[in-house]
């Protein structure tokens, strides 16, 4: 099973990098999607509930921050539960 984690952008004239990481509650980067390079419009990427090593993460509240690389860098959080 994978997230999908979805989002809208606006106003992005020209193909900006767009990261997804994910971490644990104790702020630990757990996982990083591939940067897309994305302008104004809907996407989503998966996460396949895997850290950077490949093996199933801990049941658990994870949390994924999403940033668009302009001239100041712009960040989104939310949260995310895992269970088996």
């Amino acid at each position: 099973e994978t997230l999908a984690i979805s989002y809208t952008l606006r106003e992005v004239a020209i193909d900006r990098p767009v990261s997804v990481h994910i971490y644990n509650l104790a702020g630990r980067l757990v996982a990083e999607l591939p940067m897309l390079p994305s302008r104004s419009g809907r996407f989503r990427q998966e996460w396949d509930g895997t850290d950077a090593k490949g093996q199933r993460v801990s049941p658990g509240i994870y949390l994924y921050e999403l940033s668009l690389e302009v001239e100041q860098t712009e960040r989104k959080m939310g949260f995310v539960s895992v269970a088996y």
